[in-house]
């Protein structure tokens, strides 16, 4: 719900928000949840605070995105780098866009390619074939 709120907001609105302490949630949800649905709608979140800190560092006249600041003060910015192995595809989706949008410090990672059980079973059968002689 927060997540469209911020999405549809006005700079005010976000601003509210902001100070509301809705970072607080997000990056509590986002060390204690695995819910492919729930990082999803909490990433998007996220996205939106960063766009709008960037947007409040730009009013004013300021390098600094206050919401980056505060993720990297509250030690969850190596998780970006954590959910890019997630398995859900939506969450990998959207913490690649973080990363490029707003973390660029923090190397984006191929998506490694579903396997099949198929290449560790012919290992198997091989390792069987060696104990047998």
């Amino acid at each position: 719900m927060f997540s469209n709120a911020l999405k549809h907001s006005d700079f005010e609105q976000c601003f509210e928000l902001w100070n509301s302490g809705i970072l607080n949630c997000y990056t509590v949800i986002l060390e204690t949840t695995n819910n492919p649905s729930t990082l999803k709608v909490t990433l998007d979140g996220i996205y939106y605070l960063l766009k709008f800190g960037q947007n409040l560092a730009t009013a004013n006249h300021s390098e600094e995105n206050k919401v980056l600041t505060e993720l990297e003060r509250r030690g969850v910015l190596d998780k970006f780098d954590i959910l890019q192995d997630f398995d859900g595809d939506d969450v990998y989706q959207i913490v690649i866009k973080i990363i490029k949008d707003f973390l660029p410090f923090i190397e984006i990672r191929p998506r490694p390619e579903k396997n099949e059980d198929e290449d560790s079973d012919s290992d198997d059968d091989e390792d069987d074939d060696d104990e047998e002689n």
